[in-house]
């Protein structure tokens, strides 16, 4: 502000004293043009009379010593006759030839020339005159030049006292023109900084001006919440996301980063990288070669790629302002069930063959006569139904995890008493617990679920058969099963072979076992605990195995309380 208002003032200074300037010269000017005009009329009115006279009179030197008394010594005179001889002079003159003919030519002739010896100027005026004779006249100019100076001196004093005025009222005037100026920005600013700010009473001039401001500035206030509630609903969208999503600009930098896309890239989630170049915090190869060459050719690319148990697929491309969107997605569930489908309808395949081949096999020796021995027909005969019996059994298994999968929710839930449900199994399993003679021991209180009784049934009678199956001679099977407000919890644990750890984490896949052999022995299909797993997730509910190998297994089963009874 002070800036401006120097600046102003000193304009205002210069244009006004430059104005002064201009009108006092041109004054100056014309009241010198009009002295020497003056001046002028009156010396040519008097010659007029003079050369009238000249005219008429026989005597001209007589006449023009007389005027020279009369003209007091101001003007001289000089008489050049018709053959250019000088015929009377009241003082030496220097009459140059070019003057005479000048004159001759013209009639007169008339000029103003500075006169060395009386060191002043002097007004010359040569008339031609009826005989063909010239008066040649000269005019001291001292009285008007003391004129002149005059009024030099007094157009001088008045530039002086204009331009000291205008030093005096510039301030003045500046100050009155730039205080409501500045009252106006003032405001103006507070109405930028305080949305709620109530602007005060600016000058009449510039209200116009004001108006506009307030105008603009809610317009702007309006398109800047706009702005932010699209900014804002973006940022959620793209925070909310389960895919990862990445916005890089022409120079590969992080224009936007989402926290799903952190995960993967092994970021910090709470960390800003906003301005950051991609390819300083990429440690993923693959990622950084398809970036690579996506950036050169300009073009989009995808790609696959597996980051520890976990399986995504990239998409990169270009965005239309010069950068590249990377978009992530996490495919491990699908892909890990494409590769259950896989080894399921391989593990199918292959545990249908089995069984077949060996009915077939012996089936072909009866049928051709080759037994005929009682005892290896019936021997036979024997594999034959267990065979038929265990491609009965897992046919069974098949069609059932295939029903669980693809039954609705909640359609045949109803109260189940989970210790009753629990006894029954207890009580149909005693006999193979008896013959490996295993104690099973049940703990539980009252607790009541709301589910599908059948596959609760299902459910604990696969759990405590595998606990029968897989234990040790004189060995035991601890069932708990007790309810609270939040959930129903239910632990079963053995006494038995265990399970090694590495195989603990597909211990619930389909024809999954850990021992080939031993699972063919004990007359398993590989399904029971995919199914078990199966009818706990239909339940909303959740599934832990703790186990190591020699040191038994415990298996928690954990209901939510949403699905106990209402």
């Amino acid at each position: 502000m002070i800036v401006t208002k120097k600046r102003i003032t000193k304009t205002f200074l210069i244009s006004f004293v430059s104005i002064l300037f201009f009108t006092v010269s041109i004054l100056s000017v014309l009241s010198i043009k009009h002295t020497f005009a003056v001046f002028e009329t009156s010396i040519l009115q008097r010659l007029v009379l003079l050369e009238d006279q000249l005219n008429e009179s026989m005597s001209k030197s007589a006449l023009l010593h007389e005027c020279n008394n009369y003209f007091l010594n101001s003007t001289s005179f000089a008489l050049v006759d018709s053959h250019n001889q000088i015929f009377y002079e009241s003082v030496a003159f220097d009459i140059d030839q070019t003057t005479v003919n000048k004159t001759r030519s013209n009639g007169s002739f008339s000029f103003i020339r500075y006169q060395a010896t009386d060191r002043e100027y002097a007004y010359y005026h040569a008339t031609l005159l009826n005989d063909g004779s010239i008066l040649y006249t000269k005019t001291l100019l001292s009285g008007s030049l003391h004129q002149i100076v005059n009024i030099a001196i007094s157009f001088s004093a008045v530039l002086v006292l204009g331009i000291l005025l205008a030093l005096f009222l510039t301030p003045t005037l500046s100050k009155l023109i730039l205080t409501p100026i500045y009252q106006a920005t003032e405001q103006s600013d507070k109405i930028m900084k305080n949305k709620n700010h109530v602007p005060a009473a600016v000058a009449k001039e510039l209200s116009p001006i004001m108006d506009n401001i307030i105008a603009l500035k809610n317009e702007i206030n309006h398109s800047v919440s706009i702005l932010n509630a699209e900014q804002a609903t973006r940022q959620a969208l793209i925070e909310n996301i389960s895919e990862g999503l990445i916005l890089l600009d022409e120079h590969q930098q992080i224009i936007s980063i989402n926290n799903s896309a952190k995960d993967v890239l092994f970021l910090n989630k709470y960390a800003k990288y906003e301005g950051r170049n991609i390819f300083e915090l990429i440690q993923i190869e693959n990622l950084k070669k398809s970036l690579t060459q996506a950036i050169s050719s300009k073009s989009a690319t995808t790609f696959e790629d597996q980051i520890q148990d976990r399986y995504y697929k990239y998409f990169i491309s270009p965005s239309n302002y010069n950068g590249f969107l990377i978009f992530i997605v996490d495919t491990t569930k699908e892909t890990k069930e494409n590769i259950i489908r896989r080894d399921f309808a391989s593990n199918v395949s292959h545990e249908l063959k089995t069984p077949l081949t060996s009915i077939r096999g012996f089936a072909e020796m009866l049928e051709c006569g080759m037994l005929t021995d009682t005892k290896d027909i019936e021997k036979t005969a024997s594999i034959i139904y267990r065979q038929s019996n265990r491609l009965l059994f897992l046919i069974e298994d098949i069609m059932r995890l295939s029903q669980i999968e693809n039954m609705d929710k909640e359609k045949n839930f109803s109260v189940v008493d989970l210790p009753t449900t629990i006894e029954e199994v207890i009580e149909a399993l005693s006999i193979i617990a008896k013959e490996k003679n295993i104690t099973l021991h049940y703990e539980h209180r009252p607790a009541k679920i709301y589910a599908d009784s059948m596959m609760m049934h299902e459910l604990f009678f696969n759990l405590i058969e595998n606990a029968i199956k897989y234990n040790v001679e004189n060995g035991s099977v601890m069932i708990q099963a007790e309810c609270n407000l939040q959930e129903c919890t239910i632990i079963i644990s053995d006494s038995g072979i265990g399970i090694p750890h590495k195989h603990a984490e597909r211990i619930f896949e389909r024809f999954y076992r850990v021992d080939q052999s031993r699972s063919r022995d004990t007359g398993g299909t590989g399904l029971g605990l995919s199914i078990v797993k199966h009818i706990v997730e239909q339940h909303q509910g959740r599934i832990y195995l703790t186990s190591s190998e020699d040191s038994g297994t415990t298996i928690e089963i954990r209901l939510p309380a949403s699905k106990m009874q209402p």
